[in-house]
């Protein structure tokens, strides 16, 4: 199914569980509840409209790890967590904007990832199986944690104002292109583009992504 998180203000928690269904938990200044539109293979939750500016919602949100999911979540002037372990995700899609947002996707199943992150902080933490994807920084960073054995491609399609430490990982440039020296003959692959303005890129930070 389809599942769209959009948290303004706030944190937002997701983790996954056995079974089919999901669940929805937390507190919201005024007592509050999310915005929630359910229909057949789509679940769309959102701050509500009614909130005012500063009230803060905390979420923790649990979704299922049975069937193939499609997930967006939208993060603006707060926090988010998001540990998939063991989901499959035909896509995920995320955006920052003003905050922090962490993805593990260590013992996730992923085809595709798309993120931006606007005056914000992203980690993400890649799967060990082949994806691809591109990732977008505007006045941000973003930390990237590769899985041991998963060969990595990193290209940057711009370069204003903004760094990198792809060389400096072990990675071999040719070009716009950076690769791992196993690239060619490695059967789980990694491929993303990365744009940053006045951004960066951290690849293996020694923090790490979780």
């Amino acid at each position: 199914g389809d599942i769209a998180l959009d948290m303004s203000c706030g944190s937002v928690t997701v983790t996954t569980g056995a079974g089919s269904d999901w669940t929805l938990s937390g507190t919201s200044d005024g007592g509050r509840v999310p915005d929630l539109e359910r229909a057949s293979g789509r679940l769309w939750i959102a701050t509500p409209n009614d909130s005012f500016f500063g009230d803060r919602s905390d979420w923790q949100v649990v979704l299922p790890s049975a069937p193939t999911l499609s997930l967006s979540t939208t993060v603006s002037g707060g926090s988010g967590r998001l540990d998939l372990a063991g989901a499959t995700l035909d896509s995920v899609g995320a955006t920052l904007n003003a905050g922090d947002l962490t993805l593990d996707l260590g013992s996730a199943s992923v085809r595709s990832l798309s993120m931006t992150v606007n005056a914000g902080s992203g980690s993400i933490q890649l799967p060990a199986g082949s994806m691809s994807g591109s990732i977008t920084v505007n006045a941000g960073s973003v930390s990237l944690c590769r899985s041991p054995g998963t060969a990595i491609q990193l290209r940057m399609a711009s370069d204003f104002a903004s760094s990198n430490d792809y060389s400096a990982q072990g990675l071999i440039r040719s070009g716009d292109t950076w690769q791992s020296p196993d690239w060619a003959s490695a059967s789980q692959r990694i491929e993303l583009t990365t744009t940053a303005n006045a951004g960066s890129f951290a690849l293996d930070p020694q923090e790490g992504c979780k």
